[in-house]
């Protein structure tokens, strides 16, 4: 082993160390702070992303690590810790892409899996729907429903802030002609 080799275990193997464990509560404030900075417009009243995107972002934010504790190895080829590298960029990239937003104009989004924003007019919902399931005696809210004029369904997991906005939601849906419904449902299977 040369100076150059110990020097380079001395910053990448730490390195690689402190950003897996720094994976663990970075997509805590790091991913949505990025996507705040990059993706929310002014004058929304919600902006939420779904929770999958954080476990991708901790995932991404791992493999950075582990790329780095292979650079050191010299029996690996050398172009291995760069694509688990960029590879980690691309998945940390579509995490901090992935996001819903409402305004007074519509509801808008971008998947995880997507690279576009998609709009919902508030004109164009036909129906809303908001979708409990009974579970121990109450109702726990799981889905959020767009039916729209076109045919086309869109629906989103609750989460805290979500559910949170859903009055304001169902204003601007009724406010624009479109129906709100309610449905409480023994188990998400029977969803139509």
């Amino acid at each position: 082993m040369n100076l150059q080799t110990d020097r380079n275990s001395a910053f990448f193997i730490p390195g690689g160390i402190i950003i897996i464990l720094s994976s663990l509560i970075s997509p805590l404030f790091l991913g949505e702070m990025l996507r705040e900075i990059f993706y929310k417009p002014e004058n929304t009243f919600i902006f939420v992303s779904s929770p999958m995107t954080y476990i991708v972002f901790a995932s991404s934010i791992a493999l950075i690590g582990v790329g780095m504790l292979l650079i050191p190895i010299h029996s690996i080829k050398k172009w291995i810790p760069a694509v688990v590298i960029l590879a980690a960029f691309a998945g940390a990239y579509v995490s901090i892409d992935e996001y819903h937003y409402g305004t007074a104009d519509g509801f808008y989004y971008n998947g995880l899996l997507t690279l576009d924003e998609k709009e919902i007019k508030w004109a164009d919902v036909e129906k809303m729907e908001q979708v409990y399931v009974k579970k121990r005696g109450t109702q726990v809210p799981k889905k959020l429903i767009f039916n729209l004029k076109d045919g086309e369904q869109v629906s989103f997991d609750f989460d805290r802030r979500l559910y949170d906005s859903r009055r304001q939601i169902d204003a601007m849906v009724t406010s624009a002609g479109g129906e709100s419904v309610i449905e409480v449902l023994d188990s998400l299977k029977d969803l139509k």
